[in-house]
């Protein structure tokens, strides 16, 4: 099986994005600059399995009082997207995109990280000004 964390550090490296440490040894972080916004990425490879959850982290918290339009923009903005999906954590009061990949049958190459990494970026980037202007009007 292929060492899918140490593939997503070289990825990150090559393309010359920060990575940054956290306490969770599956876990690798980086931040993003779209042309909407800026936002971290977790990358989390699974201990076990040749799996890869990708999360693009919205940088504000939604406001208790806008989680039902916020939840009814998520719905919107997921129907219709062929890859990846919106996510919204109540404990966390944060909007992520997250993409996968499931890589058994990939080979260690840092390739394999272009697609789920580049659409997750991009679905945030296309939607960041869309929840913005809902959850943080205001800069």
């Amino acid at each position: 099986m292929i060492n899918l964390k140490d593939t997503a550090a070289a990825f990150l490296t090559y393309k010359n994005w920060p990575i940054f440490a956290t306490n969770d040894p599956n876990l690798i972080c980086t931040q993003f600059q779209g042309h909407h916004g800026k936002w971290n990425t977790f990358i989390q490879c699974h201990p076990e399995q040749p799996i890869v959850l990708i999360y693009s982290l919205f940088p504000h918290p939604c406001p208790e009082h806008k989680e039902q339009d916020l939840l009814r923009l998520v719905a919107e903005l997921n129907d219709g997207l062929m890859i990846g999906n919106f996510e919204y954590s109540f404990e966390h009061r944060e909007v992520r995109f997250k993409t996968s990949m499931n890589a058994t049958y990939m080979n260690e190459k840092l390739e394999i990280f272009d697609a789920p990494v580049y659409h997750n970026f991009l679905a945030m980037d296309q939607y960041f000004s869309r929840l913005k202007a809902l959850i943080h009007p205001n800069p």
